[in-house]
């Protein structure tokens, strides 16, 4: 497979970035609970690590079980696509109870949209990846850009939390 030192690095990043969520996340949580609008932000940030590390794992081994390079890489990218529609689903019933909740105005709608966002462009990514291939042009460039994106994304939703945080723990 042509790309996978490239996959391999962004797996170990998405591990590395995963650890040092799920440390802060320890320490960031004072009484053992995070607000409604942190608990989202938390599960933002665990799915991105992890789900990047699944994403960019997921080709490596479909091509070690003796599928095509190339099907390998349409198959994850499939896969990525069906877990970020559901996750999707998952967020957005999160931010309508929350903007029921805290009203329209709180500062959730625009973590909302921006995670709303960037989780359709990287959808779009991946559907672009799965087109060009079914096409006869395999991009396997926008497939790990997607990848990327995904870490993007949670470290926005670190940066947002770790802020509140601060902000809140100020006196």
């Amino acid at each position: 497979m042509e790309i996978a030192d490239e996959l391999a690095v962004i797996a170990e990043i998405g591990i590395a970035f995963a650890g040092f969520m799920s440390l802060f996340l320890v320490f960031a949580s004072r009484d053992g609970r995070f607000s409604p609008a942190d608990s989202i932000q938390v599960v933002i940030i665990i799915t991105s690590g992890f789900g990047t590390v699944l994403n960019a794992l997921a080709p490596l081994v479909l091509h070690r079980l003796l599928l095509d390079a190339e099907l390998a890489l349409r198959l994850s990218a499939a896969l990525t696509i069906a877990i970020a529609v559901l996750l999707g689903i998952y967020f957005e019933r999160g931010f309508r109870h929350l903007r029921v909740q805290q009203g329209p105005m709180e500062g959730a709608s625009k973590l909302s949209q921006s995670v709303g966002r960037g989780g359709a462009l990287v959808i779009i990514l991946l559907q672009a990846s799965v087109v060009l291939w079914a096409a006869g042009s395999a991009s396997p460039g926008v497939y790990l850009l997607a990848l990327l994106l995904s870490l993007i994304i949670g470290a926005s939703a670190f940066v947002s939390l770790a802020v509140s945080r601060l902000l809140s723990a100020s006196p």
